[in-house]
């Protein structure tokens, strides 16, 4: 929204612009009636970046999104607006010395120069064609103030309101990463958990092996032997399926022979 209040201020300069430089009556009016047009959207847009709502541009929008207030969402937002007392143009020995008709309503915050603004436009959309010109005071304020320090403001205002989003975005990267390192050692505990019955009751029966196995004699083949006991199983089993089927009877694969202890 504060990109989208900049923009819509654009739009004011380029109208307010127009309005007091056109010539002919017909276009004087078509550009006051756009003006005054183009002021009421910035309002709107205005006091809904500052306080929350929707805008009235929004209105016919397909998504209806209230905008959160900005005054309360970020202090640094709220300082600029409201308590800041420095000047905000980008070259900093451009700005108003103290005495200056200017310098009181350029250092006290962007919101004092943004109600200038509206209330020296609001009043140069009622003013006569032979008064609404571009030297006139209500236009001087624009062009001076509005084209230089509340520009410049307005665009370093949307620039807090995006490091404001980034900061967020980072914080919600950084419990993510917090999260999955979480859930990837909850993981392995699981596993750990899962697994442990299984390996101890592995690491058991290889004991009860190997202590069988220190019982045979040097000259007995015990891998041989297993070997053969393995392959006389499979044979038994492949020869009673074989007798099986000759006699048109089908069998289920059947689970794998027992293992035969030693």
């Amino acid at each position: 929204m504060a990109s989208r209040v900049t923009y819509r201020y654009t739009r004011v300069r380029a109208i307010a612009l127009a309005f007091v430089t056109a010539d002919e009556a017909d276009s004087k009016a078509e550009w006051r009636t756009m003006l005054d047009d183009e002021m009421d959207l910035f309002e709107s847009e205005y006091e809904a970046l500052m306080y929350g709502g929707a805008p009235t541009s929004m209105s016919q929008g397909t998504f209806q999104r209230t905008v959160p207030a900005g005054t309360f969402a970020s202090s640094a937002f709220a300082s600029a607006f409201f308590k800041s007392k420095g000047c905000f143009r980008y070259e900093q020995e451009d700005c108003f010395t103290q005495g200056h008709e200017y310098y009181e309503v350029t250092h006290h915050g962007l919101d004092v120069m943004v109600r200038r603004m509206i209330a020296e436009m609001r009043l140069l959309t009622f003013d006569a064609d032979e008064d609404a010109t571009y030297n006139s005071t209500r236009y001087v304020f624009m062009a001076v103030v509005g084209a230089n320090d509340l520009y410049e403001g307005l665009q370093q205002a949307a620039q807090l309101f995006v490091d404001y989003s980034i900061s967020r975005y980072d914080e919600v990267a950084a419990m993510h990463t917090i999260l999955l390192a979480v859930s990837v050692v909850l993981v392995l505990v699981f596993l750990v958990f899962l697994l442990w019955p299984h390996s101890r009751r592995m690491l058991r029966d290889a004991s009860r092996q190997s202590g069988l196995l220190s019982l045979v004699p040097p000259e007995v083949d015990v891998r041989g032997h297993v070997r053969a006991v393995f392959k006389k199983l499979a044979f038994k089993g492949k020869g009673q399926k074989d007798a099986l089927a000759a006699q048109g009877i089908v069998t289920p694969a059947g689970p794998a022979p027992p293992l035969v202890r030693l």
